[in-house]
């Protein structure tokens, strides 16, 4: 038995695993315990021998919890488990981990990698395809396309995401299903419901501490707060008009530390700088990221606008004296040019690189900087307008199908601090660099350091997708 106690189901919890329809979906809030609902299904599922669960996110994370979900459902219902397994796969360029539970019925309960074709050729009668945050896939339709392929043969369909965005295939599913134009059951499951449920008392005892409505109001308190910025899409179900947040805002929550955005904290580790160009309209930004160990900590941010080229220069001199600095990398579309030439000549090529932004070459950026998120390896001041900016950047469809992005403007510029952090962990795609060539802290080290960046942005970067 596992030390985790296994909690009863909410009433919103009970209704979505009483619900047997081929095909279901959820429109849920943030924090409410749907995935824990829908572990305890499978499980059944497979236990008794109905079918096989083939799960997915398209998080690392969420699906290695969804299996230790399913494994202490197994053993608190005393589902005999045979086997428990854990298996990396090579997918476009990437490693990838694979997790399947194996039980005493012969069916598994598998998750498994957000790509479309990890479902084609599977679906055998009474199979479960199971999407989970499908408004985050990068291509749903796709996803959709392969999981319906297991109601052919009487499998069953689950799909469960919070919204992003009002254009997002999700919300356009959940409009399908609401309209009854397509067959397919559907739950709305808001934060308010979920709390008229019980949602807090049962917070209040997964935590080990009594239970009082103040207790409850505190924590509801709280939550609203974290989702404050967004809290009409991330916890009432209520998709934002634009092109959903090419980044979760619960990811970026994930990521918010207080120690970070502190030069003091600098522990003396590599440092990747992102710096935007901007002269007048926009935000001119540069921003420092430290490595410790896997983790990319913002460590420092000069924002300017309006402000004179020497004044840019001048800024970018005091960050790489004042860190470590393995590479620059710089903005080099439109005036970008006349300062990455001059970076290049101050400190070398080797440790100052260009990017001539493309919308491919963007993208291959923002994934890079999104898996970092995705995998808990960012960390970022506790910074409301930051995380704005972040979110400002939003995925839509272009015209072959594919993803695109596009950048909302504010009076503040056009998601500028967002790209120069999206820059600087990019550049963190490349392997990570000697420290011992890279003791001597100010504008001589660009000498000794000949040489010593990695591959460039672009090179790292390069098939990426």
């Amino acid at each position: 038995m596992s030390e985790k106690k296994i909690w009863r189901l909410l009433r919103y919890q009970d209704r979505w695993v009483r619900d047997q329809a081929q095909v279901k979906i959820a429109e849920k809030s943030r924090r409410i315990g749907l995935t824990y609902a829908e572990a305890y299904d499978d499980v059944m599922h497979a236990a008794e021998g109905k079918g096989n669960v083939y799960y997915q996110s398209y998080a690392k994370d969420m699906t290695k919890e969804y299996i230790e979900t399913c494994r202490q459902w197994a053993e608190s219902l005393q589902a005999v488990i045979d086997g428990f397994d854990e298996q990396i796969v090579e997918e476009d360029n990437r490693q990838k981990t694979l997790y399947s539970l194996r039980l005493a019925s012969g069916k598994s309960i598998e998750a498994i990698t957000a790509s479309p074709r990890q479902f084609r050729s599977k679906g055998r009668p009474g199979d479960v395809a199971v999407v989970d945050e499908a408004a985050f896939c990068d291509d749903l339709g796709e996803v959709m396309k392969a999981a319906l392929a297991f109601t052919v043969w009487g499998g069953f369909v689950r799909i469960i995401s919070t919204h992003n965005g009002a254009d997002n295939p999700f919300n356009i599913l959940c409009e399908d299903a609401r309209n009854q134009r397509k067959p397919y059951s559907l739950h709305r499951i808001t934060f308010d419901d979920a709390i008229a449920d019980g949602l807090p008392k049962r917070i209040c005892d997964v935590a080990g501490r009594p239970y009082t409505p103040e207790a409850g109001r505190a924590w509801t308190g709280g939550i609203r707060e974290i989702y404050r910025d967004n809290e009409d899409e991330e916890l009432n179900c209520i998709p934002s008009a634009s092109a959903g947040s090419w980044i979760a805002g619960e990811l970026l929550v994930e990521a918010t530390d207080k120690s970070a955005g502190i030069p003091g904290n600098y522990a003396g580790g590599a440092v990747w700088i992102g710096n935007d160009i901007a002269r007048r309209r926009d935000q001119w930004v540069a921003l420092a990221v430290e490595k410790i160990g896997r983790i990319a900590w913002v460590r420092e941010e000069r924002v300017l606008k309006d402000a004179p080229f020497a004044q840019h220069d001048a800024a970018i001199a005091e960050l790489m004296d004042d860190y470590k600095v393995s590479r620059l990398v710089m903005d080099q579309t439109g005036i970008g040019e006349r300062s990455v030439e001059m970076m290049q000549s101050k400190y070398g090529k080797s440790r100052v690189e260009g990017l001539l932004m493309t919308p491919a070459l963007q993208l291959d950026i923002a994934t890079a900087a999104r898996e970092m998120f995705e995998e808990n390896l960012v960390r970022l001041p506790d910074d409301l307008s930051l995380r704005a900016e972040i979110r400002g950047i939003k995925k839509t469809t272009g015209p072959t199908g594919k993803p695109r992005l596009v950048t909302e403007y504010s009076e503040d510029g056009h998601s500028d601090r967002a790209w120069a952090l999206f820059y600087a962990l990019a550049g963190m795609a490349q392997p990570a660099p000697n420290m011992a060539d890279c003791q001597t802290i100010g504008t001589t080290r660009a000498a000794g350091l000949a040489g010593f960046a990695g591959p460039s942005v672009n090179a790292a970067l390069a098939g990426y997708l």
